[in-house]
């Protein structure tokens, strides 16, 4: 995936907001990527491959909720929880 504009703000912008309210709330983002489920349609674009030997039959996983670290979930993040 060609990576885009960033979504989000720089993280100075970020501290120096937290400045302006005097109570702030901060979260695992790992983990709430893990809780946006993908549409049933969509998971076979999110297969993996896996075996542990090379002479072990090759096993598929399709993945339920969007992946943490690719180009496209601070994306799909904002639309899944405006929904």
């Amino acid at each position: 995936m060609i990576a885009g504009p960033k979504v989000q703000d720089d993280l100075f912008d970020i501290v120096q907001r937290f400045r302006l309210h005097k109570i702030v709330m901060t979260a695992d983002i790992a983990k709430m990527y893990r809780q946006v489920w993908v549409n049933a349609e969509d998971r076979i674009l999110q297969r993996i491959l896996w075996r542990k030997t090379p002479d072990q039959p090759i096993t598929t996983y399709e993945l339920n909720t969007i992946i943490y670290g690719t180009t496209s979930a601070p994306f799909l993040l904002p639309d899944a929880y405006n929904n």
